[in-house]
């Protein structure tokens, strides 16, 4: 791969990481104190929504960090070698462990929604639940892909 390719393909990992931890640190927490403000019945949910916005939040990052690490490898040559292919399985079980905490939460954003009467709110949920289930897609292909090179060296 050409440096300026990796180079471009880390910096488009570095960007997509930053706003996910903003998200984190900065908005997270008043979103989630501003709807248990108007929803005193859902005062249930609020230490489940605390732990499985954040968790997805660490889980996107360790995905994006090892993503990073994977581009290192691609960077170094070293793309045929076990290293890599468990790269890729811990990238799909964290996707997939994010679109679990997502499938999970689906029944609080429900109510909100139904309550707010928003379906922009599901919409976006399902949107975040499909994107991870394809990036889980997209690394067990890329997985099959790899162990096929290695059967079959050219």
């Amino acid at each position: 791969m050409k440096k300026w390719a990796s180079f471009y393909l880390k910096l488009s990992v570095i960007v997509c990481a930053i706003p996910v931890l903003l998200f984190c640190i900065r908005i997270l927490p008043g979103i989630i104190s501003g709807a248990l403000g108007e929803y005193p019945e859902l005062l249930w949910a609020k230490y489940p929504m605390y732990i499985g916005f954040y968790l997805s939040g660490v889980l996107c990052l360790y995905v994006f960090s090892q993503t990073f690490r994977l581009l290192r490898l691609v960077d170094k040559g070293q793309v045929k070698d076990s290293m890599t292919q468990g790269i890729l399985k811990t990238i799909r079980w964290s996707s997939l462990s994010i679109s679990l905490v997502y499938l999970m939460m689906s029944p609080v954003v429900y109510y909100v929604a139904d309550h707010e009467d928003a379906p922009g709110i599901l919409l976006i949920e399902l949107i975040i639940l499909f994107v991870w289930i394809a990036v889980a897609s997209l690394s067990i292909i890329f997985e099959s892909l790899l162990v096929e090179g290695q059967r079959n060296p050219s």
